[in-house]
This record gives structure tokens, sequence and C-alpha cells, in this order.
């Protein structure tokens, strides 16, 4: 049976005290923002019941084994230190009909997906433009991220590229 469940997406949403971004990379190095979530336990507002997430790892590189997937690991371990139990953690190509059936048949069991990986200012990628499709909403550009992005561009002094805004769109109302 399918759920009602309506899962928050992307960097600085809030769900339950999720803030982001965590800034990591696919072999655990510290780089540019991605889609996951830092989980402060301070921020946390704990339920009487255990919420139950899952971790959806997208790239092929994980997939084929090249880079060991630290970051499954580093969220695993947060999500238990803020008294949430992490159901399960699938990886899954880029590819978008991969990721959009990934992401659909996780919205069936948990009501919290935190997604790593496949999202960064590239021109080829489609994490976000497959989590609009499995969700059934268009992408916005959500501001807050924009001047995010912005700022750490800049108190790096570094060039803003148009691909690095594009991290900036969610899914509309995500």
């Amino acid at each position: 049976a399918a759920s009602n469940h309506r899962p928050t997406w992307g960097m600085g949403a809030s769900f339950q005290g999720a803030t982001g971004p965590v800034r990591t990379s696919s072999n655990g190095a510290r780089g540019a923002p991605q889609s996951i979530f830092c989980l402060r336990s301070s921020e946390l507002r704990y339920n009487t019941r255990t919420m139950h997430a899952e971790l959806l790892a997208i790239g092929a590189e994980i997939v084929s084994g090249q880079t060991v997937n630290t970051n499954v690991a580093y969220l695993a371990r947060r999500l238990q230190d803020v008294g949430i139990a992490c159901d399960r953690h699938t990886a899954v190509s880029d590819d978008r009909g991969r990721i959009v059936q990934g992401l659909r048949e996780a919205m069936r069991r948990t009501p919290l997906i935190i997604t790593t990986g496949g999202l960064g200012p590239t021109f080829d990628d489609i994490t976000m433009d497959a989590i609009a499709q499995a969700t059934g909403r268009r992408l916005i550009l959500v501001p807050r991220i924009a001047r995010h992005i912005r700022r750490f561009y800049r108190t790096r002094r570094r060039r803003l590229n148009r691909l690095a805004l594009r991290q900036a769109a969610l899914p509309e109302g995500g």
C-alpha cells in the first residue's frame, strides 16, 4: 500500500531540526555543498515515536565500487545520534529512471529520505530533475539557498557560475 508521506527535499530544508547543507564530497572529503542534511541533536524535537529514514546515494562511481560511500556511514551514525532509525541504504547510478524509481520506492516506505551525491554544479546533473519528477512537482529557484551559494563562492573568492546556482532549484513546496 502506498503511503501518504511527503518527504522534504534539498539543501537547507527543515525537517524536525534538520539543517543543511553539510559540505562533503562523495568520498567524505570537505568540499562543495551537496544534497545531504546535517542533523544537530540540540535542534531536534524528539517525538514519542521513533522516526524512520532511508538514505539514497546517487552516482555511478558509488554503484561501481570506484568510490567508497563514506557519506552513508556518516549519515547513518548521525541519524542514530539524534534518535532516527535508518532503515535502508540504497545506491543508484546517475540514470534519471533509476533515481526516480529509487525515490518512489523509498517514498512508499518512509517519511524522511536523504539523498547524497549526484548534486553539484555540473552540466549533466539530473538529481533535482529526478526528485521533481518523482514527487510530481516543478523546480523553483529558492532565493535563500541562492544567497547561501553566492556567499559560499564570495567568501572563497571563487567565480560563481550558473551551474552552481542550479543547486538552489528545489521541487516546489519542498
